[in-house]
Order: structure tokens, then sequence, then C-alpha cells
């Protein structure tokens, strides 16, 4: 942790913020009997407390490879679960207004068919499916 200053966090980019992010998630001291090890946590949390608060006060915008490694902030996750709710109920509701046995079916095939086709890539790109596509990695200056 001694390779990157903190003093100069308003300055860099916001993507190196991530970057430091994640070295400093890989430099976890994890050496539990260590003589100094609770001095080294400390630093460790307080090296990352500052970058994470650094993050929220630009309210950094994360890269790709941030998002395909840890998936999309909770909010973008939400409002993305919430249109998917109102739109599954407004083809129930649809469905279910129309009356007709036959023509129900054909509506409920259409409104699930097309929910399928615009819910699925979602939520493959929500849950990291790294199958997919390979997962860019950030340049991490070495230790």
């Amino acid at each position: 942790m001694s390779g990157m200053p903190l003093h100069d966090l308003r300055q860099v980019p916001d993507e190196t913020l991530f970057v430091r992010l994640t070295a400093l998630h890989r430099e976890f001291p994890a050496d539990f009997d260590a003589e100094d090890y609770d001095y080294r946590r400390a630093i460790w949390e307080a090296a990352t407390k500052a970058l994470q608060a650094e993050i929220r006060r630009r309210r950094a915008v994360p890269p790709a490879w941030w998002i395909a490694e840890h998936g999309e902030p909770a909010a973008i996750r939400q409002r993305r679960f919430g249109a998917v709710t109102v739109y599954l109920v407004a083809g129930a509701l649809a469905v279910a207004a129309s009356g007709l046995p036959a023509l129900s079916v054909l509506l409920m095939l259409t409104v699930t068919v097309s929910g399928a086709a615009w819910l699925v890539p979602e939520v493959l790109r929500n849950h990291r499916q790294t199958f997919l596509r390979p997962i860019p990695r950030p340049r991490i200056p070495p230790r």
C-alpha cells in the first residue's frame, strides 16, 4: 500500500480510482498472526474508505470492466426490476381484460415472448455471465 499515495485523489481520473480500489482489494492483509496486522488492517481500511468516499463525492461512473466484474449499481438494478414488474403486471392486466379465451392465450404468449426477448439479455448482463464475453481486465500497477 505504500506505492499508492492518497493525497492526489482529487487529481486523478475516475478510472484510476477504480483501479486503485481493485489493487487495494487485492492487497488485503491476510496474515492474521503477524505482529503488526492490526496496524496494516487499519491502514488498509482507511485507504479503502478514502477511495470510496472520493468515488461517492464525484459520483464517478464505473468503467466498463468494473461493471462487467462487479455488476451494475443497485439503483440501476432496482429501476430495471421495477420496469420489468410494471411490464409483466400490465401484460397480465391486458390478458385479464381481454375476456376472450382464444385472444387471451395469444396475447399471453405475445407478452411472454416479447418480455423474455427484452429481459433475458438484461438478466445475463446483470448476473455477470463471463462465458458470453471475456471481461476486460484493468491495468493494475505491479507491486
